[in-house]
């Protein structure tokens, strides 16, 4: 069995307790897309919500068939491109 020397040893604790202190950038997975899906209620109390759509109409085929709806993210800092925005719906004629 090879004996480590007592520098060596000292010398691998040394760096693992400086590496350990060295600054670390705080990790964010988040993306942030300008509309979210709110699944069963959403606001009103359960179920749960995904900011995570670039247009409305990704969102809405999102919920297509469950309980929920579509919302602008309230955390979205950039412009809505046209592309992405809700459609205006227009009153009946007459």
């Amino acid at each position: 069995m090879r004996k480590i020397s007592l520098s060596t040893a000292v010398a691998v604790i040394a760096f693992s307790f400086g590496a350990s202190l060295a600054p670390t950038e705080k990790a964010e997975a988040a993306i942030i897309y300008p509309w979210c899906a709110h699944y069963a209620g959403g606001r009103f109390g359960g179920g749960g919500q995904n900011c995570g759509f670039l247009t409305w109409a990704q969102c809405m085929a999102t919920i297509s068939g469950m309980a929920g709806f579509c919302d602008g993210n309230p955390w979205w800092e950039g412009p809505v491109p046209q592309a992405a925005r809700a459609p205006q719906v227009r009153p009946p004629r007459g």
